[in-house]
């Protein structure tokens, strides 16, 4: 039988951000109290430390112990929970990081520097045929249905450039690198939100900024990426679906293989700060992140301590 004591849950890590979004805390919160991270004797300081007593909750003690909750507000107040704890990270998966959507990070970049510049060589490379089809192409809505030889090559290219990417980051989280397709592949657009990069072309301003992962969708995978699709059709079958290597499609293939690298390693170091690839691309749009999918940090000096995890939805059940 009970004997009438509340069971204690585990504490659940929360991100405390201000009003006027000047900064942000972490907080490890329990039912009994609440402690915020990253501060010497957080009992013994103002606005540090919560303890519940016999209020009816954690969240009741913060509004009578705080200024911080609104009235007629979410019960948690400026708190997010917290989708990992502190110092936890996605495997090549770029977020913001204590709710900085300015500044996203990943904190695996430093590992990775010799697939980011593999990634960012490749990129370069596509760019520069991209550009030289396009001294003999004028890039415009009236000519980018022009298809050609040279346009389906870097149009392959391109394409398997991006698979490369989607498989890699798959199987950093997890994920057995055989046998994937676009089943797999579309796991990612919303976990690293894909569909939400809208790529510029500086020597081209006239292009509207082209959303190349837009409407991608797991009820045909294939399909819903029209240049993707295309790919496989010139690549398999030349002779009847050649019409299909279109310089659009080649544009946005090209410019998938960017987003994967910001996706992957945030913008900047997507478009090698600067390098041929932002003289050429820019972003019009980067992802909305919420607060709950930061990654956490409690302390300025933690960059060499964090633990990467792989991300559930990629995780083969």
């Amino acid at each position: 039988m009970s004997d009438g004591t509340r069971e204690e849950e585990p504490p659940t890590h929360y991100l405390r951000q201000d009003n006027d979004g000047s900064g942000t805390q972490v907080w490890r919160i329990q039912d009994s109290e609440a402690v915020r991270l990253g501060v010497s004797n957080p009992e013994q300081g103002a606005g540090t430390y919560i303890k519940r007593g016999k209020r009816a909750s954690i969240w009741t003690a913060f509004r009578e112990d705080t200024p911080w909750f609104t009235p007629g507000g979410p019960e948690t107040g400026p708190f997010h929970r917290l989708d990992l704890p502190p110092s936890h990270y996605y495997r090549r998966i770029a977020r913001p990081r204590n709710g900085s959507f300015a500044h996203p990070k990943n904190p695996g970049a430093g590992e990775e520097r010799d697939t980011i510049a593999v990634g960012a060589g490749q990129a370069r490379a596509l760019t520069h045929h991209l550009d030289r089809i396009c001294q003999t192409v004028h890039p415009h809505t009236e000519t980018l249905g022009v298809y050609g030889h040279e346009i389906r090559n870097l149009l392959i290219l391109a394409a398997t450039e991006v698979e490369a990417h989607w498989r890699g980051v798959l199987v950093a989280n997890g994920r057995s690198g055989q046998k994937l397709n676009t089943n797999d592949y579309v796991r990612l657009l919303p976990v690293m939100r894909l569909d939400q990069y809208a790529v510029g072309f500086r020597p081209y301003p006239w292009l509207t900024p082209i959303r190349p992962f837009a409407g991608w969708n797991s009820q045909d995978p294939t399909k819903t990426l029209p240049w993707y699709d295309a790919y496989n059709g010139v690549k398999h079958d030349r002779e009847t679906q050649f019409s299909d290597a279109r310089l659009e499609h080649t544009f946005n293939a090209v410019a998938a293989c960017v987003i994967m690298l910001a996706a992957q390693y945030t913008p900047s170091i997507g478009l090698g700060g600067h390098s041929d690839l932002s003289s050429f691309f820019q972003f019009a749009e980067t992802p909305e992140w919420t607060p709950e999918q930061s990654y956490a940090t409690i302390s300025h000096d933690q960059d060499g301590r964090w633990v990467p995890v792989d991300h559930p939805a990629l995780v083969r059940k």
